[in-house]
């Protein structure tokens, strides 16, 4: 239990400072030191796949992507950035309003739609926590499961419609021209 509250107060502390470093570099490997040690209150939980999930999607992959991004990218530096109270107090008071109006809305609203999953899990010798966590998630949760996959698809839609530019001229292939090509005309000899 000790090591379940350590684990839940530094990956807190990290997400805290993932917030107030001006450095994105720091920030960034706060947030992969956050995902490790979520992930080690995942192992606690008894949920191994869901840990080991978490470390490979997320800081195997994306967070090496993010840490990427934001080495190549011309991000000005710490004193070019103006330190603003009212941003900053706003960076803390939207998410604390937001947590306590989802609470709310969780605990009147959807607790009660949920199912019993104490009874859905029997804990025998032949015990999965990947087997329970599939017939949960496609039979208890599956409209939750939609609902999310409808989002992602939302989200994937808005981020190319807001990088598409529109028609450019852009260097591209002709294949038709490609494929017609005889090998006598591939190479011609110059003086």
């Amino acid at each position: 239990m000790v090591l379940f509250y350590l684990f839940s107060l530094s990956a807190l502390l990290c997400a805290v400072g993932v917030v107030l470093f001006k450095n994105y570099v720091k920030a960034v490997l706060l947030l992969v030191l956050t995902f490790v040690f979520t992930s080690g209150i995942w192992i606690f939980l008894e949920a191994e796949f869901l840990a080991i999930t978490l470390i490979l999607v997320y800081v195997g992959a994306v967070m090496v992507l993010f840490l990427f991004v934001v080495m190549m990218l011309d991000i000005p530096s710490d004193k070019d950035i103006p330190y603003n109270l009212i941003v900053t107090s706003t960076m803390f008071l939207i998410p604390t309003t937001l947590l306590f109006v989802v609470s709310d809305l969780l605990q009147n609203f959807y607790f009660w739609l949920l199912p019993n999953v104490s009874v859905l899990v029997d804990k025998s010798s032949d015990y999965s926590n990947i087997k329970v966590l599939g017939e949960l998630l496609y039979s208890c949760y599956i409209f939750a499961f939609e609902i999310v996959g409808l989002l992602l698809l939302v989200g994937l839609i808005v981020a190319v419609s807001l990088t598409y530019r529109g028609e450019q001229n852009r260097l591209s292939q002709n294949i038709s021209f490609q494929v017609s090509a005889s090998p006598k005309n591939r190479v011609t000899l110059v003086d």
